[in-house]
């Protein structure tokens, strides 16, 4: 029977999964929460602020990153960052936050509507933060907005211009809603633009006119022009009036780029190479688009999309019910060519209510054992999150039936929920608002593995030393163990190196000696026991 070790940062204690609860973590921040105020612009100003993105920095320090909102002066892009432990990191930025109010000529106002809608991680630890500035007063001008910091949250400089990048499609509502780094450090986002006749919105507010765009930026922020139109992509899937909407991206490991969104309340996507080109293998000519059976205005709506196995690859969101009534989580599963993947859920689909109420899945997220949970919200409440076989199957062993749901009138409230991210740990990482600040609640999973209990003090396996600058040296105290193979995980869960082991195969130690400076899960498996431990590369 296979038995799971869990070895935390902060004690280097042993613990074990065995249940299939999931609750709230009290010992994170402040009893499972943690917030940053934004200083007021004003004694009189109202500062408010919100995450829409969360991500780890190599040392697994939070970014949480939205918008601050000081009232009657526009709002601005809004970080903050929190240690490991939920506690907030006042070596960022001042005390913790930063913000940063954009200036857009040709409009030259100061009052602006600035918003982070997706943030990415480099390599370097610099964050890259992407989303819209307008004039606080005129909605019909937005433009694509995009600034880099440092890894303290001080403005890079070296980054466009004094930091900030704008980026002008010709519509009037242009908005980032995700971005990537490449492996070559250039940036890549998504997003969409409208061509009204200036009856546009906020990019949060619905509109039925626009296109995909796309742009690939180099590592000081100018446009790469080898990429698509002197470095930027419009797309139209071609119907009249038909509200073309860009909002999650990937990158293949060739630096190939798939969008989704929707079309006409279609769920599209669309796929080019690494020039900006519609990759014609994908689809029809380069794009997808999926009817999932609802006419009318803001019946869908995709949030996130991630890679799954094989190259398939899952897009979730939201769908109606039924006409202007509840709404349900929505996740779809594709094949790598852009067939829709009949194996997954029903024919491809799983639509997923909390009982005729507003649900939204704002993200996806994969378990170890390839289970996949989608946390958004539901009405009533901050917090929801179901969970599904590999295929698409609702887990009836999750939570209540496979749903969980968090109300703030329980006795710890937490953020409403945006983004998140799964940890190693086994936890989840829910950015948000509560009380009107940008925060932060992290939750626990227990048995994400499916697996019995067992004796929390095994001796069997040793690793050292931690910390660590070239190998870790693994000391097995019984030769009856067998190790199968090992990986290697960052923080964020992205598996770095996985070596299998040949039977009756000897190994003592693991080469670490490439890897950057930080924190890393190293798991090994057995042939009776999963072993995970983190270790520190210095």
């Amino acid at each position: 029977m296979y038995r799971i070790y869990l070895i935390f940062s902060l004690v280097f204690c042993i613990t074990t999964a065995f249940s299939q609860a999931i609750s709230l973590d009290t010992s994170f921040g402040n009893n499972g929460t943690q917030v940053a105020v934004f200083p007021k612009n004003s004694p009189t100003s109202l500062a408010t602020s919100r995450a829409n993105a969360i991500a780890l920095q190599s040392d697994g320090k939070i970014v949480l990153a939205g918008t601050k909102t000081p009232i009657g002066t526009g709002t601005e892009f809004g970080l903050t960052r929190m240690n490991a432990d939920g506690s907030l990191d006042i070596t960022f930025g001042t005390n913790g936050v930063t913000n940063t109010d954009f200036v857009n000529p040709p409009y030259n106002l100061s009052s602006t509507y600035d918003a982070i809608l997706a943030i990415a991680i480099q390599t370097d630890d610099k964050i890259v933060a992407v989303g819209n500035t307008s004039n606080f007063n005129l909605y019909n001008f937005l433009d694509v907005a995009m600034a880099r910091y440092n890894k303290d949250g001080t403005l890079d400089t070296s980054f466009g211009v004094g930091g900030k990048v704008f980026t002008d499609f010709d519509g009037f509502s242009d908005s980032a809603t995700d971005v990537k780094i490449q492996n070559d450090g250039k940036i890549v986002l998504c997003g969409k633009t409208n061509f009204t006749d200036g009856s546009t919105y906020p990019p949060e507010y619905s509109s039925q006119h626009g296109n995909f765009i796309l742009a690939r930026y180099n590592t000081n922020g100018t446009l790469d022009t080898t990429f698509g139109s002197n470095g930027k992509v419009v797309l139209s899937f071609g119907d009249n009036n038909n509200g073309d909407f860009g909002n999650s991206l990937l990158l293949t490991d060739d630096q190939e780029i798939i969008v989704s969104g929707i079309s006409n309340q279609m769920v599209a996507v669309a796929k080019f190479d690494s020039k900006g080109n519609l990759d014609p293998s994908f689809g029809v000519n380069g794009t997808v688009k999926t009817d999932i059976g609802l006419s009318g205005s803001s019946l869908i709506d995709v949030t996130s999309m991630k890679f799954q196995k094989g190259g398939k690859f899952i897009v979730a969101g939201e769908k109606y019910t039924s006409f202007n009534e509840g709404k349900a989580f929505m996740m779809l599963r594709y094949n790598a060519n852009g067939d829709l993947d009949t194996t997954f859920g029903n024919q491809g689909k799983v639509f997923t209510e909390f009982t005729y109420s507003n649900d939204t899945a704002y993200q996806i997220l994969f378990q170890p054992d390839s289970k996949i949970i989608l946390v958004g919200r539901a009405f009533g409440a901050s917090l929801a999150m179901t969970r599904y076989s590999e295929d698409g199957v609702l887990d009836l062993t999750f939570a209540t039936s496979g749903k969980y749901y968090y109300k703030n009138t329980d006795p710890n409230p937490v953020v409403t929920a945006y983004d998140a991210i799964y940890l190693p740990t086994n936890q989840i990482l829910v950015a948000g608002s509560t009380s009107s600040n940008i925060g932060v609640s992290r939750f626990n999973l227990s048995d994400v593995l499916g697996l019995p209990k067992t004796n929390r003090k095994t001796t069997n396996i040793f690793t050292y030393p931690n910390p660590t600058k070239d190998f870790v040296n693994i000391k097995l105290n019984s030769e009856f163990i067998s190790i199968v193979d090992y990986s290697i995980y960052d923080v964020q869960g992205k598996c770095l190196k996985k070596e299998l082991i040949k039977p009756s195969t000897f190994i003592s130690k693991i080469d670490v000696s490439t890897f950057k400076k930080g924190n890393y899960i190293l798991k090994i498996n057995t042939l009776t026991e999963i072993f995970v431990v983190k270790i520190i590369k210095e």
